[in-house]
């Protein structure tokens, strides 16, 4: 029996040493394999992408909305609207911004337009003959403005670059198009008619960004009162019934069930004597009047001199916008004026829209007016406009000059850090060389950023 038990324990022994000796062995082998596997720096690169994500785990996913720009730029995916984020695309549409849709192209358009702006005579012709005065620029790399696009010579018809610009105003958190408009069959002496077709696809694309299309009403040939109230019967039936279409309540209204109306800026209206304005304008039963009936508008003129408190007030606007960028260069833009101005339209029940801008510089198309240039001084003008737009009462409603005006370099639109092309006339002058595009420094979206900072604070000031 002695012996049958020692047996058993020694075989019970010798198994246990082999699974001792076995988890040996496995241990070491697994420790050689696991030294294979550890980066070598002398001996190579590391490829990341080549690595199991068990032993190189991914970075952590920072979620979207710890930076709402982010987030917003999350919504906006490859050029197209993700539906199911579309109600977090959060604008302000009480901040406008004048756009321009006249450029062209040859790949979209056949030809080029407004890029190939030629320089423009000053009214004095001693003045004008000492400048290339008549003649154009040659696009795509010289062109009639600055500043260059970062996205280059573009046609405002090519529908990639519209839903760009789009993503550009979200990101901005800008919720109204100021869209330049003429009448069919009329345009600047520079572009070409915009089509019905292409408003409606305008109005249909800003739907889908959560934006509204209001229109600037320019100084065509034979403009006067009466056909303004044409062209705003014609806006409203053509495109009154499209949620794009801007409406608004009138801010001088304070019932809660006050009629949303349209609001249209008329450019240059001081062209048009108040009086004439008036017979559209006001409530007198007048069958010209456009009051009360269904082609009602806010309607906005433009404040130019000092003179104008008068004539607007007589003319029966309902309010006024300042336009150019330029401080100083009317009485309306000068920014110092704009709290007398506040006064002003509070004293006479109108709506005062004051016009910010970035900075002005016009000398690629009018090289005899550098008195008029504005420095943008890294950001400081556009954010010293907006603390003076917001001084004191603070307005219903602020315009932007411009989205994309780049003759006059009044855009907050993306332009090129560093651009130069060799030209005939450089600024005009009958002197060839190479000229270097103005920039916003390193940020090319530098516009958009201080624009979104300040509409967020405008938007909290009216909360």
């Amino acid at each position: 029996m002695v012996r049958i038990y020692a047996r058993k324990y020694t075989v019970l022994v010798v198994v246990i040493l082999f699974i001792f000796f076995g988890v040996l062995v496995f241990i070491a082998s697994n420790v050689k394999s696991s030294d294979a596997k550890k980066p070598n720096h002398l001996s190579g690169r590391i490829h990341p992408e080549k690595m199991s994500n068990k032993l190189f785990p991914p970075p952590e996913i920072v979620p979207a909305d710890t930076n709402e720009a982010k987030q917003q730029q999350n919504i906006l995916i490859g050029n197209k609207v993700n539906d199911e984020l579309r109600p977090k695309l959060e604008v302000n549409h009480n901040v406008h911004a004048f756009y321009y849709a006249w450029y062209g192209n040859e790949a979209t358009d056949g030809k080029y337009s407004h890029w190939n702006h030629p320089f423009l005579p000053h009214w004095e012709k001693r003045i004008s003959e000492l400048y290339a005065t008549g003649k154009t620029h040659k696009p795509p790399d010289d062109i009639g403005a600055n500043f260059y696009p970062l996205l280059g010579a573009y046609s405002s018809r090519d529908p990639v670059l519209l839903r760009k610009h789009m993503e550009q105003f979200v990101l901005a958190k800008i919720g109204v198009l100021v869209l330049s408009w003429y009448p069919p069959e009329k345009a600047d002496e520079e572009g070409s008619p915009a089509s019905e077709q292409f408003i409606h696809s305008f109005l249909k694309l800003a739907n889908a960004y959560n934006l509204k299309v209001c229109f600037h009403i320019e100084p065509y040939a034979g403009r006067n009162a009466s056909s303004v109230k044409e062209d705003l019967k014609h806006i409203i039936e053509q495109y009154g019934s499209h949620p794009a279409f801007y409406r608004t309540k009138d801010p001088r209204q304070l019932a809660v069930n006050a009629r949303d109306l349209p609001l249209v800026y008329v450019y240059d209206s001081y062209l048009t004597p108040a009086e004439d304005w008036n017979k559209i304008l006001t409530h007198k039963e007048s069958k010209n009047s456009i009051r009360g009936t269904e082609y009602d508008a806010l309607v906005i003129g433009l404040f130019v001199e000092r003179a104008h408190k008068e004539t607007i007030r007589m003319a029966g606007f309902d309010g006024f916008y300042t336009y150019f960028a330029s401080s100083g260069f009317t009485y309306g833009s000068k920014q110092a004026n704009w709290m007398s101005l506040k006064l002003y339209a509070r004293d006479e029940n109108l709506i005062f829209i004051p016009s910010i801008g970035p900075g002005y510089i016009d000398t690629n198309v009018r090289p005899w007016n550098d008195k008029n240039t504005k420095h943008r001084d890294n950001g400081n003008y556009y954010e010293t406009s907006w603390k003076k737009a917001v001084e004191g009462d603070i307005p219903s409603f602020i315009s932007i000059t411009s989205f994309n005006e780049w003759h006059e370099g009044t855009q907050i639109e993306p332009a090129m850090s560093e651009k130069s092309v060799f030209v005939d006339h450089i600024l005009g002058k009958p002197k060839s060389g190479t000229f270097q595009y103005e920039s916003y420094g390193k940020n090319p979206d530098l516009y958009l950023d201080l624009t979104r900072n300040w509409v967020e604070i405008f938007t909290d000031m009216k909360h």
